[in-house]
């Protein structure tokens, strides 16, 4: 019976041992030496949809003088890193046509924990623009991560308390202007 010869060649140039009973084995070597990378059954590469942009925004509440807005990006609840982020505040029309007219666009300002975040004061609004109530605003943020583009809007309104405030400061206006006339 005739016998088989058997020659390790571990570790040189040409031959790198690896595990073989991992499924797929897909073998990327991008040097010629050593540098071999295995990728297994278990390897899941990262996409555009793991990541979450995240936004929201609220009136100022001491003053009601503009609207204050936060975002971040995440990826399974851990804040990751992203630049350039843009925001960018519509005004919504009060007809049924629901018509977007630019009101602002600025620029985020970093954090320290990774989020950023945007303030527009009622003065940067165009004059016929009012926070009391009527209108609803539109938020959009932008940002970029690795060659990839994430935008996220929302609508905000402060119905409420403050919109009930504007309310009656007309009814009090109203009454005070019925009694110089007396």
């Amino acid at each position: 019976m005739a016998t088989r010869r058997i020659k390790m060649l571990t570790n040189n140039h040409y031959v790198q041992p690896f595990k073989l009973r991992t499924g797929r084995n897909i073998v990327l070597t991008p040097g010629s030496s050593y540098n071999s990378v295995l990728f297994t059954q278990s390897h899941m590469a990262t996409t555009p949809k793991d990541y979450q942009l995240n936004l929201w925004a609220k009136f100022a509440q001491n003053n009601f003088d503009g609207i204050h807005v936060l975002s971040y990006l995440e990826k399974t609840g851990d804040i990751v890193q992203s630049t350039n982020y843009t925001f960018k505040i519509y005004s919504i029309s009060t007809d049924s046509n629901w018509a977007e007219t630019l009101v602002a666009t600025k620029p985020g300002v970093a954090l320290p924990d990774g989020s950023f975040k945007c303030e527009v004061t009622a003065a940067e609004f165009p004059s016929p623009i009012v926070l009391d109530g009527d209108l609803t605003f539109a938020v959009e943020v932008t940002c970029n991560r690795v060659r990839n583009k994430y935008i996220k809007k929302i609508y905000v309104n402060h119905l409420g308390v403050y919109d009930s405030i504007v309310r009656l400061r007309k009814k009090v206006d109203f009454l005070t202007i019925t009694k110089l006339d007396e």
